[in-house]
């Protein structure tokens, strides 16, 4: 799907979706566009019983980076699995995640700003 689809092209491929009565979804998409997806999903009553949703790593890095979240979004997202890249716990983690904290805290209304395993990954690369 196109990272500009607007909310009536996601509309239309969901409903394809749910005609198609496909009942596993896996959904691997841009994160700026995951929480459309889902919405139009719920709007759907996609997101009830009798439908599995598997989200690639893109819904972890959103929890990861924007929380908190919007509760109409964690309503939608309700029951959604999500795999998450494995980052081990250590203490030079735990030392650069405080450090973040410290640095991020300011920059956001909502307290410091996430950090996702691709940022862990960036931070360690450098």
């Amino acid at each position: 799907m196109n990272p500009q689809a607007s909310r009536s092209d996601i509309m239309d491929v969901m409903v394809k979706v749910a005609l198609a009565e496909s009942r596993i979804l896996i959904v691997h998409t841009y994160p700026t566009g995951v929480i459309d997806v889902v919405a139009v999903a719920h709007h759907l009553g996609m997101m009830g019983s009798g439908y599995v949703w598997i989200a690639t790593n893109w819904l972890s890095t959103v929890l990861d980076t924007d929380s908190p979240l919007p509760s109409g979004t964690v309503e939608n997202i309700q029951g959604l699995i999500t795999l998450r890249m494995y980052t081990p716990d250590s203490e030079m983690k735990r030392n650069f995640l405080s450090r973040w904290k410290n640095l991020t805290n300011n920059l956001t209304g909502n307290g410091p700003f996430g950090l996702n395993t691709y940022g862990l990954y960036a931070y360690d690369t450098v």
